[in-house]
């Protein structure tokens, strides 16, 4: 059995999720034998935004009165890190990742307070709706 090596690359294209390559010299294949393909290694990225309005995970609801009077931070629409988020919030808020939870701890100084009664960033977050 011959085994042949075959590279497809999108790096040439200018619509990187659709493309046809040509093949030269072509490959004349025998109709009278079976041919089997397998593939080795594939590189995809795919990226989708993690803050979405449409999600209703783009609006950040918190007091820094203890809960008297609320505020709302609402996120463009985008793929936030933790850090890009730290940004956007107050200083007096730090938002911290655990790789291995998956979930985050928010830290609050005296007096502040968040909520996730009218917003879906506790999904977000790692949070159930109860907790």
């Amino acid at each position: 059995m011959t085994n042949r090596s075959i590279i497809i690359s999108s790096e040439n294209y200018e619509n990187k999720t659709d493309f046809t390559t040509q093949f030269s010299p072509g490959i004349h294949l025998d109709p009278y034998k079976r041919y089997e393909v397998s593939l080795i290694k594939a590189d995809m990225y795919y990226s989708w935004t993690n803050i979405s309005a449409l999600q209703g995970t783009n609006i950040f609801e918190y007091s820094d009165d203890n809960g008297t009077t609320w505020k709302q931070i609402v996120f463009t629409d985008g793929l936030y890190t933790i850090n890009e988020i730290n940004n956007v919030l107050p200083d007096q808020i730090d938002v911290t990742g655990i790789n291995s939870t998956q979930r985050i701890v928010i830290s609050l100084a005296t007096g502040y307070q968040v909520r996730f009664t009218n917003t879906e960033i506790y999904n977000l977050f790692g949070f159930n709706k109860t907790d």
